[in-house]
């Protein structure tokens, strides 16, 4: 996928292109069969496909990043905590916020969003004064308004995370699909 965006000196976005490269049907199985954690050889005879052309596809696959592969630090072993950050600014200049945000100790993940607030924040912390540090911090950012937090108490994982549980949304023209908009599963052989 190409992203082609155009800054200004105020690294301000002036124009975003998104080229989407289409997936065909094989593809979209072999990314439902991952996302279930099966692996290449388990996919390979799932499909009656060589192992090698799985591989390869697979390869393609993450090169053309229809999947990211995230390796997350598992912060309660760590004896950490893990909190999001909802950060609402006064005007705009987000990008320029969130690239400061970015580079503070204990933020994980920053997000441009839309909605009710400018910034979203993944942060992991020893305990609430380590987090409240954190808050305060970001709260000297010029341009910061009003900086709000949640705490992750438990992380429970989609049952069935596939392409044709999004409900329609990747859709390619390549198959047909039912009244709900799901594609109609068919094997790769």
């Amino acid at each position: 996928m190409t992203n082609n965006n155009s800054f200004d000196d105020n690294n301000d976005i002036i124009n975003q292109q998104n080229d989407y490269k289409l997936i065909d049907k094989i593809d979209q199985r072999l990314i439902d069969l991952l996302l279930k954690g099966y692996t290449n050889k388990k996919i390979a005879l799932e499909a009656g496909s060589p192992l090698s052309t799985i591989q390869r596809r697979i390869r393609k696959i993450f090169e053309n990043e229809y999947i990211h592969r995230k390796n997350e630090l598992n912060h309660r072993k760590l004896g950490l905590r893990k909190g999001y950050l909802l950060i609402s600014l006064k005007g705009d200049f987000s990008y320029k916020v969130a690239e400061k945000i970015s580079t503070m100790k204990g933020i994980t993940s920053v997000s441009l969003v839309t909605g009710s607030i400018d910034i979203l924040c993944v942060c992991l912390f020893r305990d609430t004064n380590h987090l409240f540090k954190i808050m305060e911090s970001i709260k000297t950012i010029e341009r910061v308004e009003k900086v709000s937090w949640s705490e992750e108490v438990r992380n429970i994982s989609a049952k069935e995370m596939t392409i044709s549980s999004l409900g329609g949304f990747i859709s390619n023209g390549l198959e047909p699909t039912d009244s709900y908009g799901s594609h109609n599963a068919e094997s790769m052989s």
